[in-house]
């Protein structure tokens, strides 16, 4: 499961500003009791019990009935579920990404991992997904993914390393601090396909090449955008 990071601060405006919405009942359940409240009256009213308990009975059921109707009607007009809170705190989550990272390596190269370039932010990258779920639910998924869009051999070993997390600043969000999440994988690969034995190649229009930690960390690129990542690596499997 996912953490949220919310700034207290956020979160605080965010309970203010709906402290008075915060409480009611779902609508829906205010229907109920109403509905409740008449079928109580027509069963009071079918009834052969003494008159006067009748009478109490149905005034009780009709106020009843009306609080449940005001109840209601404030709920769906003024109401904040928990769903709609739950929804706003997400909202506010500070997380800039969810990344699993990819370290494929092979005895093939030793001591280097593969990379890809990444047009957008101009830089080499370790193959990289949004993380989905638990570690046993992303697994299939993943091997999958590096399979079909990088070419990797069915006979790939993917073996889960760590979690962590990095705050950094976010190049997309004018260098405003935000906290990246990170699944370590590691990949092995006994035995390279023909298309990976070069120091670079293409696969599925993805330029990639074989670099190794020394390489990352004399490349100013790379250390600008991921230098927590390739840290990360370093730490954990190099």
């Amino acid at each position: 499961m996912a953490k949220l990071r919310v700034e207290d601060s956020a979160l605080e405006a965010l309970l203010q500003r709906h402290a008075e919405q915060i409480g009611y009942k779902p609508w829906r359940s205010c229907i109920a009791d109403v509905f409740a409240a008449v079928s109580s009256i027509i069963s009071t009213m079918m009834s052969t019990g003494p008159m006067w308990l009748e009478a109490f009975a149905v005034v009780f059921s009709l106020v009843y009935l009306a609080l449940g109707a005001d109840e209601g009607f404030k709920a769906w007009r003024h109401g904040y579920s928990a769903d709609q809170l739950m929804e706003d705190i997400k909202s506010m989550d500070t997380t800039e990404k969810r990344s699993s990272i990819m370290a494929i390596r092979s005895a093939e190269r030793p001591g280097e991992y593969l990379l890809y370039h990444d047009t957008r932010w101009d830089c080499d990258f370790f193959p990289n997904h949004d993380t989905q779920g638990t570690v046993e639910m992303e697994k299939p998924g993943l091997r999958s993914w590096l399979i079909r869009d990088f070419g990797a051999p069915e006979s790939l070993t993917l073996s889960f390393i760590t979690e962590t997390s990095s705050m950094k600043p976010s190049l997309s969000h004018d260098g405003k601090m935000r906290e990246y999440d990170y699944r370590l994988w590691q990949v092995d690969v006994d035995s390279l396909p023909n298309t990976w034995k070069g120091d670079a190649f293409t696969i599925n229009g993805r330029n990639c090449r074989w670099e190794s930690i020394p390489g990352m960390e004399a490349n100013a690129r790379i250390m600008h955008v991921n230098d927590d990542v390739v840290s990360m690596v370093k730490n954990n499997i190099h």
